[in-house]
């Protein structure tokens, strides 16, 4: 029996729903971007200045995604030219404000004053187009709004996939994409080993939403560990821990009997 999809994470670490079959993130399956198209995807909002992944801004200016001060509330974010301060921080660098990274990249993480000062200062990430694989080694792409491409790169959450350790209180340890992991809350279904899933945090902890050859539908297949065989698949009629793309290394699934 072959597994031809695997769930990846939501947008967000608080109840966020993860979709089955490799899509990337939304909550629901109309605004969901798969894998195969992100790598196609525009990275420039429909009424943008510019492209995040191009960055085709005049010269000393970077694309971004943020609204004009001048806007009015109501008016949502969009891919802005801006000008980069400074000589722009690279990558991992500390930084104070939005445009104070190099192209391509944005500061994450930095509370300004009252006055405009930095009380905490950011780091520099760069900017990804829906995909992993436009971030680093060891980093996920974290949405940044949903139904649009674009992310920001960030470290993975090396949570524990079998254990269940290595996320705060309330959140579970997901599968993400190309072998990362990620702390969300659990959708509140709780579909059991062997149930119809959407969404892989329907799925109780220590499970994955996963496609099989044959089948249209998710279902929720216990997490084990490939080096330990059967061991670690109580309810699969002696068959051993199954290898499945896009897991971590010794990371696979048991297969229905």
């Amino acid at each position: 029996m072959m597994i031809v999809g695997c769930s990846s994470p939501g947008a967000s670490g608080d109840g966020g729903k993860l979709l089955a079959e490799e899509s990337f993130f939304s909550d629901t399956v109309s605004d969901a971007i798969s894998m195969g198209d992100s790598l196609r995807a525009s990275c420039q909002t429909r009424m943008g200045q510019c492209d995040l992944r191009q960055q085709n801004c005049m010269r000393g200016k970077a694309c971004v995604f943020a609204r004009d001060p001048s806007w009015p509330p109501s008016r949502s974010p969009e891919t802005i030219c801006v000008p980069i301060v400074g000589t722009g921080g690279e990558e991992g660098r500390p930084c104070c404000h939005l445009n104070s990274c190099d192209k391509g990249l944005v500061c994450v993480g930095a509370v300004l004053d009252t006055s405009g000062n930095c009380s905490t200062m950011g780091v520099c990430r760069r900017y990804c187009c829906g995909s992993v694989e436009d971030c680093p080694p060891g980093q996920l792409c974290d949405p940044i709004a949903e139904g649009f491409a674009g992310g920001i790169c960030r470290p993975d959450d090396a949570c524990n996939l079998i254990e269940q350790t290595g996320c705060p209180p309330g959140l579970a340890c997901y599968p993400y994409r190309a072998t990362t992991t990620r702390c969300i809350a659990p959708s509140g279904r709780m579909v059991g080993e062997g149930g119809n899933c959407e969404y892989a945090n329907d799925c109780n902890p220590g499970l994955g939403c996963f496609v099989l050859e044959g089948e249209g539908q998710g279902r929720c297949l216990r997490l084990c560990r490939v080096s330990e065989g059967n061991r670690g698949c109580p309810n699969s009629n002696g068959r051993p821990c199954a290898s499945a793309r896009g897991l971590p290394n010794d990371v696979g699934v048991c297969l229905p009997p």
